[in-house]
């Protein structure tokens, strides 16, 4: 045939679809009319069908024993195949889990592929049937499953035997509390199972709070147990108990304890998160405290004690008096560097210019000599560490007052 007779015309509206060679130097073409129907020249009988064959990995795979499989597929005859060894959430195989079967030769090439179209599948105790088929016990096979693997993957972070459980793999995330130790309360060793806690901000009402111990090896290595998933932890009187997981604490480790409770800064009548302003309008003064009993009987000063002033703006003195038949009295403020300064510093005040020259002088206050029922003095403190008040007597020509004080400090607005 000679290249220009290999081209199809158009001109009927009929399309190539398949080009096929037959081993000469012909090519054949399977065509389809305009309405979609396959034009040859052999007649065929019954229907065709065209196979997919979905081999899908998402589910559980059984292969040979070391084949890395989800679960062991062996050899029974030449129309069985046994299944065994499944994830232990997953126990016994369904004819409706199976998807595709894959026969292997040992020379590695797949010589048969059994699909749910194609072949008649039972399963009875796990072994699978096959209608048909042709097993050589030389030959592996794969069986592809629509089981949901999801559980496995997390089963396989666990290593079960016995009935106890090993840690969980460091790739787990450890899950997120409300509190936790050493930050909120202690968590130390007891027993071999056993945990104390102490310093608890919260109360535990029932286990199902706890959620995790992490626990720091001595060799610098860690374990992560926890509750309702690879172990089961219980609460008592500030004791927690581990059940599945052996005998895993020992002295010279130590251990982190999550527990669930209500959220630290959240109320739960209010429903609302709290937010506290940290530095109140309320809390900007101290409250006040009694001071110095005064009972000048001269003309000299009696000292008061000294006041630690550091961080605020003013010193509030307060004060009631009995009467002196004679004498007024004399109020004054020292400013002290240290609390036991020998030098005192007296507030000055600025007077009227005389010549061009300000005349200055020390501050006192004078108190009148009758009774006194509450009287308040503010005096800024500078920016001074330390106060000190001092009163005597104006004259000493009569009786003696008593000074009863007290004293606060204000460091706010």
């Amino acid at each position: 045939m000679a290249d220009d007779d290999r081209v199809l015309h158009n001109a009927s509206g009929i399309k190539p679809t398949m080009a096929v060679e037959d081993g000469t130097d012909d090519v054949k073409f399977l065509k389809v009319n305009a309405g979609g129907e396959l034009l040859t020249s052999t007649t065929i009988s019954g229907d065709v069908n065209v196979d997919e064959t979905n081999m899908a990995t998402s589910g559980l795979v059984g292969k040979p024993a070391a084949g890395g499989g989800d679960f062991d597929v062996v050899w029974t005859s030449a129309t069985q195949l046994t299944c065994s060894n499944f994830p232990t959430w997953y126990a016994n195989l369904t004819v409706e889990d199976i998807l595709v079967i894959q026969q292997i030769a040992t020379g590695g090439a797949v010589t048969a592929t059994y699909s749910r179209d194609d072949a008649v599948m039972t399963v009875a105790a796990n072994v699978i049937a096959v209608t048909g088929a042709a097993f050589v016990n030389t030959d592996t096979f794969v069986v592809y499953t629509n089981v949901n693997s999801t559980n496995y993957h997390l089963e396989q972070i666990l290593v079960e035997t016995a009935g106890t459980h090993t840690a969980i793999d460091k790739g787990v995330s450890i899950p997120v509390v409300t509190h936790r130790s050493p930050v909120d309360f202690t968590a130390a060793f007891t027993t071999s199972i056993t945990i104390t806690l102490a310093g608890l901000p919260i109360v535990i009402t029932d286990a199902s709070q706890i959620s995790y111990i992490k626990q720091i090896l001595a060799a610098n290595s860690s374990n992560l147990w926890i509750n309702g998933f690879n172990c089961t932890i219980t609460h008592a009187g500030g004791v927690l108990t581990i059940y599945d997981a052996g005998t895993p604490f020992v002295t010279a480790d130590v251990y982190e304890v999550g527990i669930n409770e209500q959220d630290k800064a959240h109320d739960a009548t209010l429903d609302i998160t709290k937010t506290i302003d940290q530095s109140p309008a309320k809390d900007w003064y101290t409250d006040p405290v009694a001071y110095t009993t005064f009972t000048p009987t001269t003309v000299a000063y009696v000292e008061g004690t000294v006041i630690d002033t550091r961080t605020y703006h003013t010193l509030n003195f307060a004060f009631t008096k009995t009467v002196s038949t004679a004498d007024n009295s004399y109020i004054r403020v020292v400013y002290l560097s240290t609390s036991g300064s020998a030098t005192d510093y007296q507030e000055i005040s600025l007077g009227n210019p005389v010549a061009g020259v300000m005349q200055v002088s020390k501050n006192v206050y004078e108190i009148d000599l009758a009774v006194d029922t509450g009287s308040i003095i503010s005096f800024p403190t500078k920016g001074y560490p330390f106060m000190r008040i001092d009163i005597a007597k104006v004259t000493d020509a009569g009786t003696d007052a008593v000074f009863t004080t007290e004293v606060n400090k204000v460091w706010g607005n």
